[in-house]
């Protein structure tokens, strides 16, 4: 395993950088090009409005690619294989950076460095900067207030809860869902919950996201390192403390849904969240991210002001102080194999992107990510989730839960478990089981 001194620590929604590029001469068009591998999909066309706009700004061309869901690494690696191989690669979290950190360029003398106001975000070696972060992000569970406040109005609920604010526990939010789903015809809903989306490629949400919660509590809080990616990475084995506790949030998910479970197989998560956006349902697990994909679908229902994001509580100790997942698993890497004339143009347009006005803007306002950069802090957001992921994060006695699953042990742990849990509702497999192939997978 590679020595870096710093590891990345919260990250705000951040974005994909663009830069300027001065004297770029009278080039053919095949060699002023850049190629940005994204895996983020569901940006794909804020990426193409930013690389239109940099190109009418400088007349580099930045060609976005941008695989489906679950083919980004398969992808990259037959992109760097290639000889046209791209200029800006996104690494996910520190287990992708240790695959390509032989091909980052050292980034301590640009401005995507001096201009960050956090520095130890970034991913680094003892002498080198080899990836800067582009968006510090928080998730969640999404609700659409309306909902629930039309719940809290119930004259004969059974439940004695009136504003969100007093659910803080998981004992108080299974009692909150099962009464909500026992009215879902008075609330006007299908289900309390979006499709818990098994299709292939889709299950990261549950496989990464939701475990990292029963993880966190058993890895990530131990004192004996440094912070919490270390602590990841050092952990060999795993008892799988909390898996009951696990197994009681998924299990919420899937019988409270507006989708009966035996065809979740089939559901996206663009399924579940046109199901959320035209209030077929009141909540679904996901991030700021996912504020594009509400805002584009057609037929819309929610209100902006009504989109709000509140913990995953799992039952775990002390969790009435719990806030929602903050941190990031994206980093952005110039390729260092290209020639100097694609790095310097790779840099110039992430630097473009992050540490000036113009860029940074479209950052927040196409892509909808906050990042630690200076250019960032006078920006408003109309990103709603965005603005709910700040909130969480300047609350005072709140503690969010940073992100552990980008040092899981590989990618083939993370599909091993989504196809786990997918193998559950199905009924294939026992809980069980699946808890003994998690603990073997891990220590593979």
């Amino acid at each position: 395993m590679s020595k870096w001194t710093k590891i990345g620590a919260l990250l705000l929604a951040g974005c994909f950088a663009t830069g300027l590029m001065s004297g770029c001469g009278k080039e053919e068009e095949k060699d002023n090009k850049i190629v940005l591998m994204n895996f983020k999909p569901e940006a794909k066309e804020a990426y193409e409005t930013i690389a239109d706009e940099y190109y009418k700004k400088t007349g580099v061309e930045v060609e976005i690619v941008s695989p489906e869901d679950g083919t980004y690494d398969e992808t990259l690696t037959e992109m760097m294989e290639s000889k046209d191989q791209p200029s800006i690669i996104q690494l996910n979290g520190y287990v992708s950076y240790e695959k390509w950190k032989d091909s980052c360029e050292n980034l301590i003398s640009t401005s995507l460095y001096t201009e960050m106001t956090d520095q130890s975000m970034v991913i680094s070696s003892a002498t080198t900067i080899d990836a800067v972060p582009f968006a510090l992000e928080g998730y969640g569970i999404i609700y659409n207030d309306a909902v629930l406040e039309k719940y809290f109005a119930l004259p004969e609920k059974g439940t004695e809860f009136t504003s969100i604010s007093q659910v803080d526990s998981y004992n108080e939010f299974e009692a909150l869902v099962e009464d909500m789903t026992a009215h879902k015809d008075e609330l006007g809903i299908e289900g309390v919950f979006a499709s818990t989306s098994l299709a292939e490629n889709e299950r990261w949400r549950w496989s990464n996201h939701l475990s990292n919660l029963p993880f966190y509590y058993e890895i990530g809080r131990q004192t004996s390192y440094a912070n919490y990616m270390i602590a990841t990475i050092a952990t060999r084995e795993i008892k799988f403390t909390y898996e009951n506790e696990f197994k009681n949030i998924f299990d919420l998910y899937i019988e409270n849904s507006c989708t009966p479970k035996n065809q979740l197989q089939s559901k996206t998560t663009t399924d579940s969240m046109e199901e959320f956006a035209t209030g077929k349902c009141a909540m679904v697990q996901n991030g700021s991210w996912s504020y594009q994909q509400i805002a584009s679908i057609e037929g819309k229902a929610v209100e902006e002001e009504d989109i709000k994001i509140m913990p995953i509580y799992i039952g775990a100790p002390g969790e009435s102080s719990q806030g929602i997942c903050i941190s990031t698993e994206s980093y952005y890497a110039v390729n260092k194999n290209v020639s100097d004339d694609k790095k310097e143009k790779a840099i110039a347009f992430l630097e473009w992107m992050y540490t000036t006005d113009e860029g940074a803007a479209l950052v927040a306002n196409e892509l909808g990510f906050y990042a630690p950069y200076k250019k960032f802090n006078k920006i408003e957001y109309s990103n709603p989730l965005v603005n709910e992921v700040l909130e969480w994060n300047e609350k005072e006695d709140i503690n969010n839960v940073p992100w552990i699953f980008p040092s899981y042990p590989s990618e083939e742990f993370k599909d091993a478990l989504g196809q786990d849990l997918s193998d559950y509702v199905n009924q294939n497999i026992t809980w069980k089981a699946l808890v003994a192939n998690t603990k073997e997978n891990w220590a593979k």
